[in-house]
């Protein structure tokens, strides 16, 4: 008769009740991480928008700043730029420390956090020959 339930092939009871528990541990892990990765997706979404402003405003700078003659457009402080719904925040800072040298400093703050990303650029200009 041992011989019989040896050879009997299922799981029994305790095998799914404890099969059942464990599955339950790990959805209920996976749950409570799902708030935290909505936050960080958020905050790269926030911040991979802020790296693009900043670039394309020292870009910006940067092409008025080669093209002699042209005027350079006034530092921006805390100026607001709407993108999807978000307000940034965009200071400027442009300094001409050296003939034919200048830097561009670029700052981009969003709300809802301290973080911000800052940009730094340094231009030269190239006379004709």
């Amino acid at each position: 008769m041992l011989n019989i339930l040896r050879t009997k092939k299922g799981i029994t009871i305790v095998e799914a009740v404890i099969a059942i528990f464990l599955t339950m541990i790990a959805a209920g892990a996976l749950a409570a991480m799902q708030p935290l990765a909505l936050r960080t997706g958020a905050s790269a979404d926030f911040m991979g928008r802020a790296v693009a402003i900043a670039q394309a405003e020292a870009a910006q700078r940067e092409a008025c700043i080669m093209t002699t003659g042209a005027a350079l457009p006034a530092d921006k402080n805390n100026d607001p730029l709407t993108v999807q719904n978000i307000t940034y925040s965009i200071t400027t800072v442009t300094t001409h420390p050296a003939a034919n040298l200048w830097l561009v400093r670029v700052r981009v703050t969003w709300p809802g956090t301290a973080n911000s990303v800052t940009h730094n650029r340094v231009v030269t200009q190239q006379m004709g020959y």
